[in-house]
């Protein structure tokens, strides 16, 4: 019997924006090749219902795994820069010799924009800039010029950047 394994895939649509969305894919046949799994998610996000037209249209073309279970994960927001050469799946190999293993994690994008990204690692967000978060699961931009404490709200800084507390 086949082993096989539950795998998420996290389809990344831009690094510079922070956009992706993750995909759950259960019953993975860890024996499959790199290229059969790739067919075969692309095929499935073709079709899949709920799942943006800008993700299911996407050309991605490589994998990279994130995140083992029981390993330590990256402190980068869509995906760790560092060791391409173990982390990146070969399409020459089978998924259990690439190292995926069951509840691993890997990102599915275009080998282009992380070439791009990874040369100039940057957000598009920008230093200093932020989000407001009501509480009921909705995020909004605040609008220009409001920088001011509110007690109803939560303020998320976005790219590092810091935070003067003072009023």
């Amino acid at each position: 019997m086949a082993a096989e394994a539950v795998v998420t895939v996290r389809l990344v649509r831009s690094f510079e924006h922070r956009n992706f969305k993750p995909v759950v894919f259960h019953g993975v046949n860890l024996e499959q090749t790199v290229q059969d799994f790739i067919q075969f998610v692309r095929d499935d996000i073709a079709a899949r219902p709920g799942l943006p037209p800008c993700f299911r249209r996407y050309s991605y073309d490589t994998m990279k795994i994130i995140h083992q279970p029981h390993g330590a994960k990256t402190n980068e927001l869509v995906m760790s820069l560092d060791e391409d050469e173990k982390l990146i799946l070969q399409e020459g190999q089978s998924l259990k010799a690439a190292g995926v293993a069951n509840e691993t994690e890997v990102a599915f994008f275009r080998k282009e924009d992380y070439g791009l990204y990874k040369a100039n690692p940057k957000c598009s967000w920008g230093e200093g800039q932020f989000m407001l978060y009501r509480g009921e699961g909705d995020l909004t931009l605040p609008p220009s010029g409001s920088g001011r404490r509110t007690d109803n709200f939560l303020l998320y800084i976005c790219c590092h950047s810091t935070l003067d507390y003072s009023y």
